[in-house]
């Protein structure tokens, strides 16, 4: 119970009082035969407002029963808990209070719990002495604490996903301060990386994460509250959004055409995918049929975050001249799935024959390089040879086939990866 007092200068006092039983010549007093754990309670600085609370063992070390009958202690910011009394402890036997410091004014606030011993004789306890455990404690200003950012909105989020966001703690006083307890109200919201008690020094920082992980559709409310005995209590609060998650995958190209190819020899493709949706979509099977092809390692098993991308790469190497087409198909967890890509290519053999193409220069300073194009007719449809620009004025053509008559075509390209209009065109008829 809080101490009191009938007059505003004289602080109440009432009386532990404990006794033997049976009586004894010589017997040890009681107060010699108890032993306080800790031998003093020192609060140290505790913020106006806040409450710090230490227990206190009293251990019997004496050879007889003693007896606590009442209970009470001196210093108007404290408040004392504990056994209720009457209570008979045997020795060896001890008995908990818990004392509480509660300022409401800066400065020292020195108190005392006062111990009275005796002894039990005819059925009455008669006192025999008096023993002060000694309480001290100073209310101080609280250390201000800052949080950045000082509210957190998740936005929307799906269920079944969740969403992090960092947040610094900051002791922004000129005393340390230890934030006992950090607790979190309202659904799916959590604290990472933040372990209590810790204690921050004048000036320090403390980061840590709150994670959001709606548990239904519609949006979700919540509040962090840090508490410290030397610290203003901190508050955040928190919103977020469940929404049903979707997800889709598109793809770039489209499809893919490899032209004609060399037998022999590989000629690679890529291409990127592309999570349009809010979910994670996550790759469970590919498969490639009707060409020969191969895919760079890595895509099955992969996880596409949402509004992420992920590039792979087909590899068209043709065992013989023939022409071919195929797809790669892809299965996910997304919506359209299974994503389907055409595939087409052309093996050639190589032959004695090869067309050998020069052109004159640019006059042009930014170009940086040409790119052939070839079309075999009677298909006017151009399709590239060069893979990248090339650095010269000549280039040959060592995949014609006999029979075949091809028209060619030469672009320039600036340092801006742009393309001049078509060459004017060149024929060459293959015996």
């Amino acid at each position: 119970m809080r101490g009191t007092g009938s007059q505003a200068a004289r602080s109440l006092q009432v009386f532990l009082f404990l006794a033997f039983t049976g009586i004894a010549a010589g017997a040890t007093r009681a107060g010699e035969t108890l032993v306080f754990s800790p031998a003093a309670a020192n609060f140290g600085n505790v913020g106006i407002g806040s409450s710090k609370t230490i227990q206190v063992t009293i251990k019997n070390t004496g050879p007889r029963d003693a007896i606590l009958t009442r209970e009470n202690l001196s210093g108007d910011m404290y408040a004392l808990t504990g056994t209720p009394v009457p209570v008979s402890v045997a020795p060896g036997a001890y008995v908990a209070i818990s004392i509480t410091f509660e300022p409401t004014k800066e400065g020292s606030a020195p108190g005392s719990v006062i111990i009275g011993s005796g002894i039990r004789a005819f059925g009455k306890i008669y006192p025999s002495s008096l023993i002060s455990y000694s309480l001290s404690g100073t209310g101080v200003a609280p250390v201000p604490l800052e949080a950045t950012p000082s509210s957190v909105h998740f936005g929307s989020v799906p269920v079944g996903t969740s969403i992090s966001e960092s947040v610094q703690l900051k002791n922004a006083g000129t005393r340390s301060a230890t934030i006992s307890s950090a607790s979190v109200l309202g659904a799916g919201f959590t604290i990472v990386g933040l372990t209590t008690p810790i204690t921050l020094t004048a000036g320090s920082t403390k980061s840590f994460t709150l994670k959001f992980a709606p548990t239904g559709v519609g949006t979700d409310s919540g509040l962090i509250t840090l508490k410290s005995s030397s610290a203003k209590e901190l508050t955040l609060s928190m919103t977020g959004t469940g929404t049903k998650d979707t997800s889709t995958i598109s793809v770039s190209p489209a499809s893919l055409s490899f032209g004609s190819g060399t037998v022999g020899k590989t000629h690679k493709l890529a291409v990127t995918l592309k999570n349009n949706g809010n979910a994670n979509v996550t790759i469970s099977g590919v498969s490639l049929t009707g060409i020969d092809a191969s895919l760079s390692s890595g895509l099955n098993g992969a996880t596409i975050a949402a509004g992420q991308t992920a590039t792979f790469l087909v590899t068209f190497a043709p065992k013989n001249a023939k022409r071919m087409s195929g797809s790669v198909q892809i299965s996910s967890n997304a919506a359209n799935s299974p994503t389907v890509i055409p595939l087409s290519g052309t093996g050639v053999s190589l032959t004695a024959h090869s067309v050998a193409l020069r052109w004159n220069a640019s006059p042009s300073p930014s170009v940086v390089g040409y790119i052939v194009y070839r079309a075999t007719l009677p298909s006017t449809t151009y399709a590239i040879l060069s893979s990248s620009p090339i650095d010269g004025l000549n280039y040959t053509d060592e995949t014609v086939e006999a029979g075949q008559t091809y028209t060619y075509v030469v672009t320039a390209v600036n340092k801006g990866g742009e393309e001049s209009p078509h060459s004017q065109s060149v024929s060459a008829v293959i015996p």
